[in-house]
């Protein structure tokens, strides 16, 4: 189970453009005004957030968001606010056919990671704690992608990848 709150999404940096923002106020509605609402699927929860709502979601077991968006090339920004509640052995935070931001990443590392599917899972030094709201920046320019956590530098990883704009929690990871 992971608890997704305040989700942005940013594209090139110098033209600050705001793709999307889900607020999660008791809907999945995108505030940005360019038209990315979601869909919920498998009735996932409204709960408190860390500003206002949030969404419960459980991929693994169909309680997801789905976008249905096309991902974005780099650079872009990806912020969310995040609250992890159990252990899932591959969480994916949002996730596309073709790559994922995760929460937990496959093999059970507990750690925050980024997937290119049929190419690399890579991951950070860094576990989200339980029980606890913390706000992860995924950026991505093009070779890498570099985490944040609740304001910290954590790291970065060498992948090429797009912002994944499919779902927000559901994955396509084959061992779930």
């Amino acid at each position: 189970i992971l608890i997704v709150g305040l989700s942005g999404i940013t594209v090139n940096a110098a033209e600050e453009a705001l793709r999307a923002y889900w607020p999660m106020d008791g809907d999945v509605a995108d505030a940005s005004g360019n038209g990315l609402d979601g869909t919920l699927v498998g009735n996932p929860d409204f709960v408190v957030g860390p500003i206002g709502q949030a969404v419960r979601i459980v991929g693994s077991s169909g309680k997801y968001v789905h976008i249905g968006a096309a991902d974005i090339p780099p650079p872009w920004t990806a912020s969310m606010w995040v609250k992890r509640n159990s252990t899932n052995p591959s969480a994916a935070l949002l996730d596309s056919p073709v790559c994922s931001l995760r929460l937990e990443q496959w093999s059970n590392t507990q750690k925050v990671g980024v997937t290119v599917y049929g190419v690399a899972d890579h991951i950070f030094n860094y576990t989200a704690p339980m029980d606890q709201w913390v706000h992860l920046v995924y950026v991505g320019s093009g070779s890498t992608v570099t985490l944040y956590a609740n304001g910290s530098h954590i790291g970065s990883v060498t992948a090429a990848m797009n912002c994944p704009m499919n779902s927000l929690g559901n994955t396509r990871d084959p061992v779930n």
